[in-house]
């Protein structure tokens, strides 16, 4: 018997501080699974925000290694609540001011880096 999936789209008020997103987001995946969600999908930059003023050395501080410490409390929460995530995130590779890459999301599986695009 094939099961359906049920999606929750989320939209949460971004901003540049890794730390506040980081208290935004559980809440809003929380909700999601209470009402069931077997996937919950974020936008661009979700969780590391984005400043975006044509200028990118004003977002290398922004990235985040992958896998890494901010990537491991989403793990933890997707495999608390099993639920799939989709979150944008900026990547860096490398020391800070030299980040040499960036993608626009990560997906994670319950427990589980299944990739990143």
């Amino acid at each position: 018997m094939i099961k359906n999936m049920r999606a929750a789209l989320a939209v949460n008020p971004v901003v540049t501080d890794i730390d506040v997103n980081l208290r935004t987001i559980p809440n809003i995946v929380n909700e999601a699974a209470d009402d069931d969600a077997d996937l919950v999908v974020f936008g661009e930059a979700a969780l590391t925000g984005l400043i975006n003023n044509d200028n990118p050395s004003h977002d290398l501080p922004l990235g985040q290694p992958i896998p890494g410490p901010v990537i491991n409390v989403l793990l933890a929460l997707a495999h608390e609540r099993y639920v799939l995530l989709a979150i944008g995130i900026l990547e860096r590779e490398g020391r800070a001011r030299e980040c040499e890459h960036w993608v626009p999301s990560i997906y994670i599986r319950y427990n589980s880096l299944i990739g990143n695009r």
